[in-house]
């Protein structure tokens, strides 16, 4: 059953039983009104009997209960045209009152995921809950298009991510089968596709830890400064080889997971010294039972409109340089997933170094 037929049912369910109510509390009183009238029988006499007609002849009782049957038959008759008036009435008024329902609907229908557009659902001119509803939807069709959109745009880079080395090792075969090779040559030949396995299975795993909805295990009070102090240590070979020089201030601990933990400091080090200049400033401090990780560089920095867009699967500011320095744009939106799953934050700022500046909160809550 439709809405706009429900509603009818119910306006006129209630409409009915009012009209009873009404009509039977009318006919009572008016039973009680004719019984409480001093209805006196008239005397028969010759002559009063000569001297009437035969509407007189009626006696008084008689003449008020045909009365009284007569208003309990109009009551009744009014009673049963008012219902069926009031529901014909009701019945577009609800219509009038749900068309907006229906245009939405008919309009929502039209949607696919091509055309996943806010401006697409129309407003209502009310203010009731028909707008409510229209405005709900439009913000949810601009999540799923925004989603829809993203979606397409990560399989699409991470086929492509994964389409390079193949092509590359396909291409290096095929040139390779052309003619006689030595020792030297297939051995060189396999640790090129050596590091292309390495970088295809590093953007697998990444991708699967990204897409995991698996909860790891809560951890308290992690050494956030030690896991500063064990990546700076495996970073060290390529931080000597650009003169890069690490200041770390603070301590800091949080709530978590060691290993995660452990991933998001590696990755903010790494992305400062991939896209950095000559020196990266690491603090840590605890305040209102959150833990907060800043990891700031002197390199080229971010502009306003890429400081959101940065998280975002393989978004790069620098393409070119990107492939130059290496990555595959996952590191970022990984630091993000792993602070959202214990219910912290990451943002890009900018650096009093002149750079970029990523600030991580995560939870801690103090247990004695």
């Amino acid at each position: 059953l439709s809405l706009r037929f429900k509603l009818t049912a119910i306006v006129a369910g209630v409409m009915t039983i009012c009209c009873m109510l009404l009509t039977a509390v009318s006919i009572s009183a008016s039973a009680r009104m004719v019984d409480a009238l001093p209805l006196q029988e008239p005397i028969a006499t010759e002559e009063l009997a000569a001297e009437t007609t035969d509407a007189v002849h009626c006696e008084p009782a008689q003449l008020a209960t045909q009365a009284q049957e007569t208003f309990q038959m109009q009551n009744l008759a009014a009673m049963a045209l008012v219902i069926v008036a009031g529901s014909a009435a009701a019945y577009f008024l609800v219509r009038r009152q749900l068309q907006p329902l229906e245009q939405l609907a008919a309009r929502v229908k039209t949607l696919d995921a091509e055309h996943m557009e806010p401006e697409v659902v129309p407003l209502p001119n009310t203010r009731d809950e028909s707008y409510q509803l229209a405005t709900a939807l439009r913000e949810m069709t601009g999540r799923v298009g925004g989603a829809y959109r993203m979606q397409k745009e990560f399989a699409a880079s991470a086929a492509h991510e994964l389409r390079t080395p193949l092509a590359a090792m396909q291409s290096r075969l095929e040139v390779f089968r052309m003619k006689e090779r030595t020792p030297e040559e297939y051995k060189a030949l396999l640790d090129r596709f050596d590091g292309n396995l390495a970088r295809m299975n590093a953007l697998v795993e990444q991708l699967l830890q990204l897409c995991s909805n698996r909860q790891p295990e809560l951890c308290r009070k992690v050494d956030l400064r030690q896991r500063v102090e064990q990546a700076a240590q495996e970073l060290a070979p390529a931080m000597e080889q650009k003169n890069i020089r690490l200041e770390v201030t603070g301590s800091a601990y949080a709530d978590g997971n060691d290993a995660l933990y452990g991933q998001l400091v590696m990755n903010l080090l790494q992305n400062a010294v991939k896209y950095g200049g000559k020196t990266i400033r690491v603090s840590l401090r605890n305040v209102e039972h959150q833990a907060e990780l800043r990891v700031e560089d002197d390199g080229p920095g971010l502009l306003p409109e890429e400081r959101e867009r940065v998280f975002e699967p393989f978004y790069r500011v620098d393409r070119s340089r990107s492939r130059e320095i290496g990555g595959n744009g996952l590191g970022l939106a990984i630091v993000q997933r792993i602070a959202r799953q214990y219910g912290g934050t990451v943002c890009a700022e900018s650096s009093a170094l002149g750079g970029a500046c990523f600030v991580a909160r995560l939870p801690f809550q103090l247990v004695e």
